[in-house]
């Protein structure tokens, strides 16, 4: 099964790359050596539509080479539709469990990083050997899976057109998401306790120490893009996801996730159901925090992060058309938070929410908000 998989990743990427590359002369030998390039039309530029003249009469050569080129653009089409749907198969395939992920991720670094080298099977090895910790380390494993789901879903979303699909799957990663982020906290905080009370000399246990190297590196395969992974690389799927607007390519970043792939699509409708993405949004960083000791982020989270949340979420609830119950929500936000840097701003908007007017300067500050510092899993060191 291992070899199969391997060499079905390696085929969807071979037709992925024959699909986007241009074509030499049918005459040359490239094409016919290549059967996947073999079944393509020629890549030669079609001759730009005329903005005007008259539809040359039925039959003639004119006319089909017209309908030549309506089919050759239709077959293309059709061969890329072909391929997105074979890749995000594969790409599904390979999230289903964490033993698929870090097979498909080995083979990934293999594809990209050691490519035609003739000691690859050497160098793979004491990779492998060198990385062991990685790939006992259930923390890892879990981001690995995270990113390879969340690759699919967004290449599912390149295909449509119809953002509004893609709200519930968002909120269902989201959900697996926060599930990891806090067993991740939960094994670092464990780590911590046991490296505290280890025996000198002791052999450190499950590679789980926070801020080490499973903590490190699961962390940025979920910062990664998903557009410019080692998965990305492997499987050449640039021409798929460089295009793609109003989503968030990085699948561990939760609040781009809301803002992009979720309120977006509430705030065209001006539908309600944005205010609970707020709420969900505020319990996600709150369980991050649940069971830190870390006075410092603690602190920066209460006082300065959560206050702008609330006021982000009354923003939302002015946009929907419920500009003087926002204003009500500000006033409870600026008795709680008298001592906010953003306060004398919070004021002018919410007057303006009572005024009617729902069109206001952002909320947050340059330097606080999303860009202030947070507690960010088991990875913060010190107090």
């Amino acid at each position: 099964m291992k070899t199969q998989n391997s060499i079905s990743r390696r085929t969807a990427a071979g037709f992925l790359a024959a699909l986007f590359v241009v074509a030499t002369p049918v005459s040359g030998n490239a094409v016919e050596d290549n059967p996947f390039a073999q079944a393509l039309p020629s890549a030669t530029p079609a001759s730009t539509p005329a903005t005007e003249g008259t539809q040359p009469a039925a039959g003639t050569p004119a006319a089909k080479m017209l309908e030549q080129l309506d089919k050759l653009a239709k077959d293309r089409s059709q061969k890329k539709t072909t391929g997105l749907k074979s890749v995000t198969t594969m790409v599904e395939q390979a999230g289903a469990n964490q033993q698929a992920a870090i097979q498909a991720y080995t083979d990934a670094y293999r594809d990209v990083e050691l490519a035609g080298k003739v000691t690859q099977a050497q160098d793979l090895q004491a990779w492998k050997d060198k990385n062991s910790e990685l790939f006992t380390s259930k923390e890892f494993r879990g981001a690995v899976q995270l990113h390879l789901q969340y690759l699919a879903l967004t290449l599912k979303r390149s295909a449509s057109k119809q953002p509004a699909d893609f709200v519930a799957p968002s909120i269902a990663y989201l959900k697996e998401l926060a599930a990891w982020e806090a067993e991740s906290t939960k094994a670092a905080e464990l780590a911590q306790q046991m490296q505290a009370v280890q025996q000198p000399g002791a052999k450190k246990q499950g590679g789980q120490k926070s801020g080490g190297k499973p903590t490190n590196q699961a962390s940025q395969i979920l910062k990664d893009s998903v557009a410019n992974s080692l998965f990305a690389k492997a499987w050449k799927l640039a021409p798929f996801l460089s295009g793609l607007q109003g989503w968030e390519l990085s699948p561990g970043n939760a609040e781009g996730i809301f803002e992009q792939n979720i309120r977006a699509v509430y705030r065209e409708k001006k539908d309600p159901k944005i205010l609970e993405t707020w709420d969900w949004q505020i319990q996600m960083e709150e369980a991050k925090l649940a069971n830190t000791k870390k006075a410092h982020a603690l602190e920066t989270f209460r006082t300065r992060k959560l206050p702008e949340l609330y006021m982000r979420k009354a923003a939302d609830q002015a946009k929907i058309g419920q500009p003087v119950a926002a204003a009500a929500e500000a006033m409870k936000i600026l008795n709680a938070n008298i001592e906010h840097p953003s306060f004398e701003k919070w004021v002018k908007i919410a007057r303006q929410w009572l005024m009617g007017n729902t069109a206001t300067e952002e909320i947050t500050d340059s330097g606080s908000g999303k860009d202030a510092p947070a507690y960010s899993g088991g990875q913060e060191t010190g107090n």
